[in-house]
């Protein structure tokens, strides 16, 4: 669990992050060892996918009451927030005492703030999230669709671990992942054919792999990499509720492998599933720099100043594909630009790093220098100390 938790946040958006995996270890065999226990339904709604139904037979539930969720999820990730808003209240109208009332606005504020990996939201989220939690552990309390319960349970947690994470705030983040897991292991005793189940598995198995290997805290262990994506791409086919997330899963498992043409396939995917996903269309980008193909990924990032011109982060983004393309002027303009909205410390001391690679491509170093210190002096950044001792070493040798 620490590894996962520690992965999640690991593997966010720095474009100067270092694979652990990539390129190394066995090829991944993607061949599916086992299946969801099968079940049958006599007949589908067609107001829904077919996974909604099989979704709420595996889960012992109301189809409509599934159904509606499902509906509520979707419009957070197309982005249509105030939508999502009613359609989450409405469903706590509609089944009281099932502990959704505050379920929809975690995951709208807690979009948002991925958004820009801020916390401009805290406070609307940290009220939501609390609510949630303490409405679900007393629904769990009474008769009736506990595994339900377990399930937003474990993803309520889920999503807060993370957040404290994101605060550094590293022992209180495990415990509560910890407490995450034991629901989700109820989940899968009471109803072992819901598909949602295997996002989490497959997370863990793929990035406790993957941080075993980078820390000698945790022992290695077998290498679950395969079956980790293989668990994914379940979840991504017949979830009801994480298939975009198991999307973005699986697009960060290929970025560690270095498989960039596949991960963009995922991103691909949901860009025509869901136009409006800035997270998605961010992380798109990302990897279109990656695979040089800067044009494109300017283009990307186009589309997200069109949905949201307050946007932030793309900023950042901007500036990564223009200085790759050599366009040192607008590069410095756009992280500039992010600067100038006071970043959380590392993103403040990517942004200083930034500023030293356009300076070091104008050959300009002393300059460089002072803007990969300031990188160090904000939050230790370890590319900006790789590029100083690459400065001190040019230096040495007489090359500048």
């Amino acid at each position: 669990m620490i590894g996962l938790l520690a992965a999640l946040v690991w593997a966010q958006d720095d474009m100067e992050g270092e694979t652990i995996t990539g390129g190394t270890g066995p090829a991944l065999d993607e061949t599916r060892p086992t299946e969801l226990p099968k079940i049958r339904v006599e007949e589908t709604d067609n107001r829904w996918p077919a996974r909604v139904t099989l979704g709420a037979k595996a889960l012992g539930i109301e189809v409509d009451f599934i159904g509606k969720a499902y509906d509520g999820t979707q419009l957070i990730y197309g982005r249509e927030y105030s939508q999502a808003h009613d359609a989450w209240f409405a469903l706590d109208r509609e089944y009281p005492g099932r502990g959704v009332k505050h379920v929809g606005s975690v995951l709208i504020y807690q979009s948002i703030m991925m958004e820009n990996w801020d916390f401009k939201n805290k406070e609307q989220y940290r009220y939501h999230s609390e609510s949630a939690i303490a409405e679900l552990e007393a629904a769990l309390k009474e008769p009736g669709n506990q595994a339900w319960e377990h399930f937003v349970l474990a993803g309520m947690l889920g999503i807060e671990s993370i957040n404290l994470l994101r605060r550094d705030e590293f022992v209180a983040a495990v415990g509560l992942g910890l407490e995450a897991l034991d629901h989700i292991q109820e989940v899968k005793t009471l109803a072992p054919a819901f598909a949602d189940i295997y996002l989490c598995d497959g997370l863990y198995k793929y990035w406790r792999t993957v941080v075993a290997r980078s820390t000698k805290a945790i022992p290695d262990g077998p290498d679950q990499r395969a079956a980790g994506i293989s668990d994914m791409k379940v979840a991504e086919r017949q979830a009801v509720f994480v298939g975009a997330g198991s999307s973005i899963g699986l697009t960060y498992s290929y970025i560690e492998e270095r498989e960039f043409e596949t991960a963009l396939t995922y991103t691909s995917k949901l860009k025509r599933s869901h136009p409006k996903s800035i997270v998605n269309l961010l992380l798109h980008s990302r990897i279109q720099v990656y695979l040089k193909r800067y044009s494109a990924a300017i283009k990307t990032l186009d589309l997200v100043k069109a949905i949201d011109p307050k946007n932030q982060r793309m900023h950042y983004y901007y500036s990564t594909a223009y200085l790759k393309k050599g366009a040192l002027d607008k590069s410095e303009s756009a992280i500039d630009t992010y600067l100038s909205f006071g970043p959380l410390p590392y993103y403040e001391a990517q942004s200083w790093h930034r500023k030293g690679d356009i300076a070091f491509r104008r050959k300009d170093y002393d300059t460089a220098e002072k803007y990969y210190k300031e990188a160090v002096r904000v939050d230790g950044y370890r590319p900006s100390k790789k590029k100083l001792a690459k400065i001190k070493n040019m230096r040495k040798q007489g090359k500048i």
